[in-house]
């Protein structure tokens, strides 16, 4: 009978904190987000890529995608509908947007 008395209890504290783990996820999302744009984005304009590849400008462009995808697969597991493995289900994405509306 105790256990359950505390359970609920630690669920109240729990649902109270809600909110603010929330803007913790947020926050942590947006750091998460601008490092999945800078790290490509340095590493695309350094010399040694530039001597590698012809066009590094190829590698800018993943980017802004690393950007939406990252922001897509958060936004649907927040809706709690990330069922599987985030990276298959972000090929099961890209290939729905290249497949396009009928």
């Amino acid at each position: 009978m105790r256990l359950n008395k505390l359970s609920a209890a630690s669920y109240t504290v729990f649902l109270k904190r809600q909110p603010l783990l929330d803007v913790f996820t947020l926050a942590g999302l947006y750091i998460i987000r601008l490092l999945a744009i800078l790290i490509p984005g340095l590493f695309a304009t350094s010399t040694a890529v530039v001597r590698l590849y012809r066009s590094p400008l190829i590698l800018l462009v993943l980017c802004p995608v690393l950007y939406y995808w990252i922001a897509r697969l958060w936004l649907i597991t927040f809706r709690r509908k990330m069922h599987s493995d985030p990276v298959l289900l972000g090929l099961v994405l890209l290939i729905v947007m290249l497949a396009g509306p009928k």
